[in-house]
């Protein structure tokens, strides 16, 4: 049974690599004016229980602290930032992810779109945040360096730690969206 899903997860990761990639290279500097403060953002899509989070929702939640040293896509230097937030698995699992007949969805094959609310999106594989898979620590942050998100990065942001590039990193967040390879 493993083997028959083993192709379908290495061809979600390697799109979900070359977009990301591509992502990193081609997009355009955000602007602050696109885009803007929101007081809470969306967990949707192909889940059972969609959820509004503002940032009192958030700061009830069990949460970590992430270090992520990145290169800014923009300046070119090295950022150096400790986060609080809540694991984005976390936020995820609560919503249940099913398909189209209301079974389980495979991590294997699903994806989510974060988006900010100037439409900057990013994608993060489920396989990739799944702590029986591979568990990385991506969170949605409200905290950097111990003090509260200011206006230029929204009530939360989107972190992916591990990244050498700042380039997931999503401010503004609006919207966190569950798909599926097998769907929509």
């Amino acid at each position: 049974m493993r083997v028959t899903r083993w192709k379908p997860a290495v061809g979600v990761m390697l799109v979900c690599a070359v977009i990301a990639a591509g992502a990193a290279t081609s997009r355009p500097a955000r602007s602050r004016q696109a885009g803007g403060y929101s007081p809470s953002f969306k967990v949707a899509g192909t889940v059972a229980r969609p959820a509004v989070y503002t940032l009192d929702a958030l700061r009830v939640l069990p949460s970590v602290i992430v270090a992520h040293r990145c290169v800014s896509e923009t300046t070119h230097k090295v950022q150096d930032h400790s986060y609080r937030g809540v694991p984005l698995w976390s936020l995820i699992a609560e919503a249940r992810p099913v398909d189209a007949s209301g079974e389980p969805l495979d991590s294997l094959v699903s994806y989510l779109v974060a988006t900010a609310s100037d439409g900057f999106p990013t994608i993060i594989a489920l396989a990739e945040i799944d702590p029986e898979l591979n568990g990385r620590r991506v969170i949605v942050a409200y905290e950097r360096d111990g003090e509260l998100l200011d206006e230029s990065r929204d009530m939360a942001m989107l972190v992916v730690p591990e990244d050498a590039s700042c380039a997931r990193e999503i401010f503004w967040l609006a919207r966190l969206e569950v798909r599926s390879v097998d769907g929509p």
